[in-house]
């Protein structure tokens, strides 16, 4: 009788425990989704804590590549965020070599955008 009651116990808390790792999985699918979708910039334009900085993109060089050099100037939140919103942008893979004017006000679609367009900074 005991041992019956703990093999049902332990099947019930597995249960639980899968339904709560697929809650869980499912929130965090949706939050990355979300921050993907919605192309929003780091800070607000005009706000003091924008960050401008020159980037410079080789040719060949991944989105993920450029993502953590946005990242580590502070311009973006996540790199991951912004190498999945270029990947769904059209022409991401053409992104032009050379050294870029960018700023945290900007949403990352801006970003790939004016790499994509060649506004390459003035030297």
């Amino acid at each position: 009788m005991i041992k019956k009651t703990l093999i049902i116990c332990i099947k019930v808390l597995s249960l639980i425990l899968i339904v709560l790792l697929m809650v869980y999985l499912f929130r965090t699918c949706r939050d990355f989704g979300y921050k993907v979708f919605s192309d929003k910039a780091k800070d607000a334009a005009g706000s003091p804590q924008v960050v401008e900085a020159v980037i410079h993109v080789d040719q060949g060089e991944s989105l993920l590549e450029i993502g953590e050099e946005l990242e580590f100037l502070s311009i973006i939140r996540d790199k991951w965020v912004f190498a999945v919103t270029a990947r769904c942008m059209d022409d991401y893979d053409k992104i032009q070599e050379g050294d870029y004017v960018v700023n945290s006000a900007q949403k990352p679609s801006e970003i790939l955008t004016s790499m994509l367009t060649k506004e390459e900074k003035e030297k």
